[in-house]
């Protein structure tokens, strides 16, 4: 039974869920099968882990079935039973816990009985909460949809008379759920585009972009309409600037679902322009970062990702907002996913330490990162660095320096997995360290070798940490 899908579920389960799962069982309303009882019963002192021996489909055979031999047909009908009861449980947990799909239930019940009047006042109730919401995300959207158009194609509503709206709102609701749904899919594919460099051609955009700035949409379209105003207009700050403001001053009110999102792609619009040299930005995404944090928008089915994880401590750390970053990585390291959880720590350590000056710290946190793919550029690249600090205060670190650099133009050219723009900016990131290496070892060198390649910097694309290597070019 260990590897089977019943096994999967009952692990999913916490130990609140599992406790109300034996209610579920012994509740005749839902089983009747008194073995589906013992067979929990028999499970019970083996969770969570279950893991003991006395699990196997014959130790359990043998207490439900005493004095039967076994029958493997007969233990995996009663397993696939309590799978069916068990995947029950689960759906039932979720109406209980979620208010509005249970009136949806509710409306949809009285419908289809004898008792028009109760579903009429229940489905306008249901309507006027809805459209009471400054924010209505696409699940309000499309329940406003099927409650008009569930009552308005009722048999026993009244459809031509004056005074009949729902099968008006039907067309409005319909109308604001395409252009919300059209505008949260449209920025989700652009995000993919610019990071996995596909193509996407999306029907209607253009068009409904344009209609949109003289038809102004739902209050949460409006913030969606923006957003893709800047994914079409990426050098737009001022664009950027306003939506974020906006964001600020309205997230109490935007539904969880779509508060995450666009903090999500605010936050990555700004590490692209801090990858692109723009370090201002890197106060816009601590902000963004802050608010997040106030809104519990970081955690996700309680986990929060390593490279959200990584990314704020990096950034909170160059902006020299120590203590917070320290705060922060003690408060959210838990979260991460176990099979990451301690190198992810490390590496965001080694950027603490690295921006307080503590270069050896680095190094030592380094050491402990596990060689994960996703970390493999990000290690390389920040130990290149914390060997060019230690350069810059010891010229013994040279050799170490130039040894690094060799390793790491050998993992970028052997990677071949990453695709051409990320190969060329880490190669582009070498290239010019390897310069500046140039000119810090060469006497001779003038103010017009370091403002030519000061220009070199500037004007060089795909290039990561630019303004890194403008800072040590300033410093030589």
């Amino acid at each position: 039974m260990h590897n089977s899908k019943l096994f999967r579920l009952l692990q999913g389960l916490d130990r609140e869920d599992f406790r109300h799962l034996g209610q579920f069982v012994h509740s005749p309303f839902f089983n009747t099968n008194e073995k589906l009882i013992a067979f929990y019963a028999y499970i019970a002192p083996h969770y969570p882990g279950l893991f003991s021996p006395k699990l196997a489909k014959e130790r359990a055979f043998a207490v439900l079935f005493p004095k039967k031999a076994y029958d493997d047909s007969r233990m995996r009908q009663l397993m696939f039973k309590m799978t069916q009861l068990v995947e029950e449980f689960l759906a039932v947990q979720l109406v209980r816990q979620d208010e509005g799909r249970q009136q949806q239930l509710l409306i949809e019940a009285l419908g289809r009985r004898q008792l028009h009047s109760d579903f009429q006042k229940k489905t306008a109730a249901e309507i006027k909460r809805l459209e009471g919401l400054p924010f209505k995300d696409l699940n309000a959207l499309q329940l406003l949809l099927r409650y008009n158009h569930d009552y308005f194609f009722h048999p026993d509503t009244p459809k031509f008379r004056i005074g009949v709206k729902s099968i008006k709102d039907c067309m409005r609701y319909l109308d604001a759920f395409f252009v919300q749904a059209k505008l949260q899919y449209a920025s989700e594919l652009v995000t993919r585009s610019a990071a996995l460099q596909e193509e996407h051609d999306i029907w209607l955009l253009p068009e409904l972009m344009n209609r949109l700035l003289s038809h102004p949409p739902e209050p949460l379209s409006q913030l969606y309409h923006m957003l893709m105003q800047l994914h079409l207009d990426r050098e737009n700050e001022a664009l950027f600037a306003q939506l974020k403001a906006e964001f600020s001053n309205q997230v109490a009110h935007i539904p969880e679902q779509e508060r995450m999102d666009l903090y999500q792609q605010l936050s990555n619009y700004t590490i692209s322009k801090i990858n692109a040299g723009k370090r201002s930005f890197q106060l816009d995404f601590f902000e963004l970062t802050e608010i997040a944090v106030n809104y519990n928008m970081l955690i996700e089915k309680e986990r929060i990702t390593d490279a959200t994880f990584t990314n704020i401590v990096a950034i909170a750390a160059a902006l020299k907002k120590f203590d917070w970053t320290a705060q922060f990585i003690n408060n959210y390291y838990k979260k991460l996913a176990r099979n990451v959880r301690d190198s992810a720590t490390q590496l965001a350590q080694a950027y603490y330490h690295y921006h307080k000056g503590e270069f050896n710290e680095v190094l030592n946190c380094l050491k402990e990162v596990e060689f994960l793919p996703s970390y493999g550029f990000r290690v390389k690249s920040l130990r290149l660095r914390t060997y060019f600090e230690l350069f810059q205060q010891d010229e013994s670190y040279l050799d170490p320096l130039l040894s690094d650099i060799h390793s790491f133009d050998l993992y970028i050219r052997r990677h071949k997995s990453i695709n051409t723009r990320r190969r060329s900016t880490y190669l582009n990131f070498i290239q010019f360290t390897k310069k500046l290496i140039r000119l810090k070892t060469n006497i001779d060198t003038s103010d017009a070798d370091k403002q030519k390649l000061s220009d070199s910097i500037q004007k060089k694309e795909p290039m990561v940490v630019k303004h890194w290597l403008l800072e040590k070019l300033k410093e030589l």
